[in-house]
């Protein structure tokens, strides 16, 4: 099984690093087209497990547990931004077949469309939605405390 791991900065304190391990993903795009314009919405649902914790949080705690998952959306959208950023911007290309959802949803506009898609691509808005849950930690609740 293919997993991805990444560190981020805690919810308390702030300068605290946490790292995560993505053990499962999926991903919805849903194409939208008013005869104008096209634009996509994103839809990610993660799953992981926490594998480090250098602050005190206690991970128990729901709140805790909420501001953590809401802090590895918020990271996981913003490097999934920039990579579409970068793909729509600096490239111009659609990698990440895009064009495949919209084909498969407007075939009849496709055809119109496909000669330059890139361009459209290029153009499109991209909504972001992120939504992580943390499954298992690792850990046993709170820490302790650091000398």
């Amino acid at each position: 099984m293919l997993s991805v791991h990444f560190s981020f900065f805690g919810t308390v304190p702030p300068n605290k690093k946490m790292s995560i391990d993505i053990t499962r993903s999926s991903t919805e795009v849903e194409p939208q087209y008013d005869g104008d314009s096209v634009w996509f919405n994103v839809n990610i649902d993660l799953e992981g497990d926490l594998l480090e914790q250098q602050s005190a949080e206690n991970i128990l705690e729901r709140e805790v547990r909420k501001a953590i998952e809401e802090k590895i959306a918020g990271e996981v959208e913003e490097k999934v931004g920039i990579a579409l950023e970068k793909a729509q911007r600096e490239y111009g290309v659609d990698v990440f077949d895009f064009g495949v959802a919209f084909h498969q949803k407007y075939p009849g506009e496709w055809k119109e469309l496909k000669g330059h898609w890139d361009e459209v691509f290029s153009n499109a808005e991209v909504n972001l939605t992120v939504e992580a849950h943390l499954r298992r930690s690792g850990l046993q609740g709170r820490r302790t405390a650091e000398k």
